[in-house]
């Protein structure tokens, strides 16, 4: 039903049959994780503890106090049907990563180069100062991914 009334949702979610191989839905919470091949009591209890958590507004066991980037408040997962899909975490950027020179050479306590050791885009420090901008990660790997192309052929030619 919501698919209908969302057509983004429906763009995403609408091609998604039983047979999709990373994505597992069902009418029921512990088929959907039967499909998933999760546990199915484990799934269903944890489920709702969260929603009682969710509905009493002391959620404490998944510290989850928002949404994303702290927006919105999560809500009650009770409406059929479940979606269950695989995920990992993963690191998108770093504040004050590594301390590099202007041929993007790592440095050794700030000060040394390493040799041979090169680094461009997210890993590197102090391009923000203490902060993060958001959006940017393209335009460092770029930027920084010539420095150290050139600072490698240059090391290539002695």
């Amino acid at each position: 039903m919501q698919l209908q009334n969302r057509p983004p949702e429906k763009r995403l979610f609408g091609h998604i049959t039983q047979d999709s191989k990373h994505i597992y839905f069902a009418e029921d919470l512990s088929e959907a994780a039967r499909r998933a091949g999760l546990n199915p009591e484990n799934t269903v209890r944890t489920i709702q503890n969260y929603n009682q958590s969710i509905k009493t507004g002391k959620e404490v066991s998944f510290k989850r106090l928002s949404l994303s980037g702290a927006f919105g408040t999560p809500v009650p997962i009770e409406k059929a049907p479940f979606y269950i899909m695989p995920a990992t975490c993963g690191i998108m950027g770093t504040y004050c990563g590594i301390r590099v020179n202007a041929k993007t050479q790592v440095l050794i306590q700030g000060k040394h180069p390493v040799k041979n050791l090169l680094a461009a885009g997210e890993i590197m420090g102090g391009v923000h100062g203490a902060n993060f901008t958001p959006g940017c990660g393209f335009g460092k790997a770029l930027a920084f991914g010539r420095a150290a192309g050139e600072t490698a052929a240059g090391v290539l030619a002695i």
